[in-house]
């Protein structure tokens, strides 16, 4: 009797895997997102007015610190400092060498 051969799905067939970041987009982010959005189309409004005081004003207002300030607040929970402790443990789980140790680097008196 033959055995039947293990079917292997083509590459693009494949769904790619997905690592969890951390990063949770929350409503706190939504809401600046919305505001950046308006502080914008408000300074670009008023820059077609002729504004050249209030339009410069609300433009980097929106683009300089709302809208970054929505992509970089995250929501606290348990899970903080997460990428930074894969971003450390996965070099020695994968056998990295060179800068980084193979093994442990603190010496156990015994």
């Amino acid at each position: 009797m033959a055995t039947p051969k293990p079917v292997v799905k083509p590459r693009s067939q494949r769904k790619p895997v997905e690592y969890d970041l951390g990063f949770r987009w929350g409503p706190l982010n939504s809401l600046l997102l919305g505001l950046g959005v308006a502080l914008i189309l408000m300074g670009y409004f008023a820059l077609s007015r002729g504004s050249i005081t209030l339009a410069p004003v609300l433009l980097v207002t929106g683009y300089v610190v709302v809208v970054p300030a929505s992509l970089i607040l995250l929501r606290r929970n348990k899970a903080s400092g997460r990428i930074a402790q894969l971003a450390e443990h996965l070099p020695y789980k994968q056998g990295v060498t060179g800068s980084s140790p193979v093994s442990p680097t603190t010496v156990v008196a015994g």
